[in-house]
């Protein structure tokens, strides 16, 4: 049961790290159109770069948590499609020995 919180914990830390990332990036990003001076204007544009660089890397992210969500929801699904074969193979034991008890 640890393992599933656990995990739950460190998708939540991937979350706010990602919504700190994007805060960053949102924050941080100048078209560079107002720096006057040359050498202004290349710094700018290095930090205009790095900011893309950090966009893909968010997006990545996202992407990457949520196809862990989906794969969750997969395993949750098999898991509960197979507790119900169990349920429904378990009520028609109890139904065969009910009608054995019966004829008996």
């Amino acid at each position: 049961v640890n393992k599933m919180s656990n995990n739950s914990d460190d998708l939540n830390k991937d979350i706010v790290d990602l919504e700190k990332l994007v805060n960053e990036i949102l924050t941080n990003f100048d078209d560079c159109s107002s720096e006057k001076t040359y050498e202004k204007y290349e710094e700018c544009v290095e930090k205009k770069r790095k900011c893309v660089e950090a966009v893909k890397e968010a997006e990545m992210k996202i992407k990457n948590l949520k196809n862990i969500r989906k794969e969750k929801q997969v395993q949750l699904n098999q898991l509960f499609t197979q507790m119900e074969a169990f349920k429904n193979r378990m009520n028609e034991a109890e139904a065969s020995v009910a009608s054995v008890a019966r004829s008996g």
